[in-house]
C-alpha cells in the first residue's frame, strides 16, 4: 500500500492489515469500539454498560474478567422498544460482543465487519434510488454497491482518525505540551468533545506548533473524529 493508497482507501480490513504489525492492542480495541459507537442508537444500557468496559479495557483499566464478563452482558441484553429498529438490534448486540473478544486484532477485524453490515441496513434508500421496470420498482442498477461503498468509507475515516498517515508520522516537541494544551486534550479524550479540536489546534499554535498536518487535522470541520484520535493521543503519549 502506497501513501496515495491510505489516504482513499475504502476497505478497513486492508488498511488494518496493512497496520498489523505496527498497531497497538489499545488503538484496535478502540477502534472496535468506535465501531459500535456509529450505531449508539441501536445499544441498550446493557450494550452501553459492556461497550463502555471495552474502552476501559482499551486503557488497561479493566480486567479480563470483566471483559468476559462485559462479553456476555452484552450477548444477553434485551431488547430496544422502537419497532423500526427490530431486525438491527442483534446485530447491535453482536458488534459489541465483538469488541469485547480477547484479542484486540480480533475484536477490531469482526467489530468493522459487523459495523459495516449495520450500516447497509441503517440508511434507507430514497426513491430517486430506484426505477420503474415492467415488473415494478427496481432498485437502480449500482446502487447497493455504492450504499455498501459508503459504508467502508465511514469506517475507513475511523481507521485513519485512530492511525494517522503512517507514511508521515507527526513528533510533538516537549515545549508544545503546555498545560493548557494537556488540558484541552484531555478534556476532549474524556468526554470525547471532538468540537473543541479546533480550540486545541489554537492552544498548540499559541504553544509554537508548527506542524501543519497536526493542526489541520484539528481544525478541518470534514474529518471524522473518534476516541483514539491520533493527535489527541499524540499530545497526551498514548499508543
Amino acid at each position: 500500500m502506497t501513501e496515495a493508497d491510505w489516504l482513499t482507501c475504502a476497505d478497513p480490513p486492508s488498511m488494518l492489515e496493512f497496520l498489523r504489525d505496527r498497531a497497538s492492542e489499545r488503538k484496535l480495541r478502540l477502534f472496535a469500539c468506535d465501531c459500535c459507537r456509529r450505531h449508539h442508537n441501536l445499544l441498550v444500557a446493557e450494550t452501553v454498560a459492556a461497550l463502555d468496559v471495552a474502552e476501559r479495557l482499551a486503557d488497561g483499566l479493566a480486567t479480563p474478567a470483566e471483559r468476559k464478563l462485559a462479553r456476555q452482558q452484552a450477548l444477553d441484553a434485551g431488547w430496544c422498544k422502537d419497532p423500526a429498529t427490530a431486525h438491527r438490534r442483534g446485530p447491535a448486540k453482536a458488534c459489541v460482543a465483538a469488541a469485547l473478544a480477547r484479542r484486540a486484532h480480533e475484536a477490531a477485524a469482526e467489530a468493522d465487519l459487523r459495523a459495516r453490515g449495520i450500516g447497509r441496513l441503517v440508511k434507507p434508500f430514497d426513491a430517486d434510488d430506484y426505477e420503474t421496470t415492467p415488473a415494478g420498482l427496481r432498485l437502480k442498477p449500482g446502487r447497493w454497491a455504492d450504499h455498501e461503498r459508503e459504508q467502508a468509507e465511514a469506517q475507513a475515516a475511523i481507521v485513519r482518525d485512530i492511525f494517522g498517515n503512517p507514511f508521515r508520522p507527526v513528533a510533538v516537541e516537549p515545549e508544545w505540551r503546555t498545560s493548557a494544551v494537556v488540558a484541552l486534550a484531555r478534556g476532549v479524550y474524556a468526554d470525547r468533545a471532538f468540537d473543541r479540536l479546533p480550540v486545541l489546534a489554537d492552544a498548540l499554535d499559541d504553544a509554537g506548533c508548527t506542524n501543519a498536518d497536526l493542526l489541520a487535522h484539528c481544525r478541518d470541520p470534514a474529518l471524522t473524529h473518534v476516541r483514539g484520535c491520533w493527535a489527541v493521543d499524540l499530545i497526551l503519549g498514548l499508543s
